[in-house]
């Protein structure tokens, strides 16, 4: 079998950990009803929200203009943590949606403009080229969630994508660690760096790694 799918190169880095902080459970239930599931929550970290998250509807719209994401700690608002559920949400719901027709413009709302065209390469390795998508299904685990200075929020976060490539069925693992900060009053995505990857290919019913 012709080996479409190369195992990318990984950088490691340090992570501050003197900066992670912990959401609150109202944060995490949040998380899980918008269908994005906790997989290393740190029972031992600070909460940094006490009281109930402020769901914003589309008559408060102009409102939102004015409501900060990160207070002066850069750690995110309680306006700050509902966005950035949202912003999870709906990126990775247009991610799907980018892989089904291999094309990384979808994406490019989501993106820094001084990172778009690193996140535009890395996608077209992994999903563009030399690759005939035929359908494909993404779900993701998030990991731990950093605030780190001049108002960015670190999260780990694991992609599992589910694809049929030339009639075969393939399972992409993708580890990312990505940085998310604010630009022209909207959240987006600052960088992603590759931390680990594994891909498989199905053959009678068993799972083989490449």
């Amino acid at each position: 079998m012709k080996k479409i799918y190369e195992k990318v190169p990984v950088r490691k880095e340090k992570v501050d950990n003197s900066m992670i902080l912990g959401f609150s459970i109202v944060f995490l239930l949040m998380l899980m009803v918008m269908g994005i599931t906790i997989i290393n929550d740190n029972s031992n970290e600070a909460s940094i929200v006490n009281s109930p998250i402020v769901l914003v509807d589309a008559a408060n719209a102009a409102s939102e203009e004015t409501m900060p994401f990160f207070d002066s700690s850069s750690n995110l608002t309680a306006y700050g943590q509902t966005a950035f559920i949202a912003f999870l949400t709906d990126f990775y719901n247009t991610y799907g949606l980018a892989i089904n027709q291999q094309n990384a413009s979808f994406l490019t709302p989501f993106v820094s403009v001084h990172n778009l065209d690193k996140f535009t390469m890395q996608f077209d390795e992994w999903f563009v080229l030399y690759k005939e998508i035929e359908s494909a299904t993404v779900s993701t685990q998030i990991g731990s969630v950093t605030f780190k200075d001049n108002n960015i929020v670190e999260v780990e976060i694991l992609e599992t994508v589910h694809l049929i490539h030339q009639k075969q069925e393939y399972r992409v693992n993708l580890m990312w660690t990505t940085f998310v900060m604010e630009e022209d009053s909207q959240l987006k995505i600052a960088d992603r760096v590759l931390t680990d990857s594994l891909v498989s290919y199905e053959d009678d019913g068993k799972w083989i790694k490449y």
